[in-house]
């Protein structure tokens, strides 16, 4: 079967074989089987050996005539498979009323399920709290994405124009006129980085929000690695969230306490929270605290309460 499909595939070879079988037919009718004569004074009986090939090759023209015009075809629209078409052609066999067959429509529904047809298989998002500044209660968090993008599509390629990152600040913090910075957005490709940002977007009072656009392109079951960084002051003892925006498979989400002196209290309502058994201390290896599946532009959020630890080397020297 799967070798007939590949004919009919190319179908002007399979006429093409018919009409060369054909030809040699004609050539071995004509040249080969030569009719025989006996004659005496009287009369001559011609003895032609060509009817019963003769019978036998007009009844292969019938078939091939036959078959060529109604076989082929047929068999061609029976074994005729969606997911040769073309991207268009497919959304046809899914929307086929009426109004639904407007080109606009089905385009523009082609342009929408096109951005959805690309999911994360691993997400690897890291936290780290590298600065306590215990007057303002505040906490200096970095954060840094891997993504892992695999287009669904085996023979077409993926295109997002619209892929990009946002952060948002929505609360201020005293005292401190830099809120954050963004230092890396890059996608790499066949072992190839695209960085999009040369140096690193502050954040300030003045600006509170980055938000950059980029195109996102994805071979045929391929993938690429989409990566993103940035750091936020944040206050203490209060919500850090964690968005993805697509469906993701395996997230993994790591936090690393880098503050000496101190301990970490992480809180989570969210399924999949690994809840720490102890409070975080200063460590050399990040602590896991989400394993599981993450669903587009639905939030994980975490409660952050950092402190200095009781066993402190700070409290240590006062007594």
């Amino acid at each position: 079967m799967k070798a007939f499909r590949e004919i009919l595939r190319n179908l002007w070879k399979a006429y093409l074989a018919i009409g060369i079988v054909t030809l040699i037919l004609a050539v071995v009718y004509h040249q080969w089987f030569i009719p025989a004569s006996w004659c005496d004074e009287n009369a001559c009986v011609v003895f032609d050996n060509r009817d019963h090939f003769s019978a036998f090759y007009i009844t292969w023209l019938e078939d091939v005539i036959f078959f060529s015009l109604i076989g082929i075809p047929a068999v061609w629209i029976s074994l005729r498979k969606p997911d040769d078409d073309h991207i268009e052609h497919r959304f046809n066999y899914l929307f086929n009323s009426d109004d639904a067959r407007s080109h606009n429509i089905v385009r523009e529904f082609n342009e929408v399920f096109t951005k959805m047809s690309a999911f994360c298989t691993q997400a690897n998002i890291k936290i780290r709290l590298s600065e306590f500044i215990e007057s303002g209660d505040i906490i200096k968090v970095e954060a840094q994405y891997q993504m892992y993008i695999s287009n669904m599509y085996k023979d077409h390629t993926y295109k997002d124009p619209a892929l990009g990152i946002i952060i948002e600040i929505d609360k201020d913090v005293e005292n401190i006129e830099m809120l954050g910075e963004v230092t890396l957005l890059r996608t790499m490709k066949n072992n190839i980085p695209n960085d999009y940002i040369s140096s690193p977007i502050r954040l300030s009072k003045s600006r509170k929000s980055f938000e950059k656009k980029i195109e996102l392109e994805i071979d045929p079951n391929g993938s690429v690695l989409y990566e993103f960084g940035f750091f936020l002051y944040i206050r203490n003892d209060d919500d850090f969230w964690v968005k993805v925006d697509r469906y993701t498979k395996d997230a993994s989400i790591t936090i690393l306490n880098d503050v000496i002196g101190t301990e970490l209290i992480v809180s989570s309502g969210a399924d999949g929270f690994l809840k720490p058994a102890a409070p975080i201390l200063p460590a050399e290896k990040p602590t896991s605290i989400y394993e599981g599946r993450m669903e587009s532009h639905k939030p994980v959020t975490f409660h952050l309460k950092l402190s200095k630890a009781s066993n402190s080397p700070e409290e240590a020297d006062e007594k």
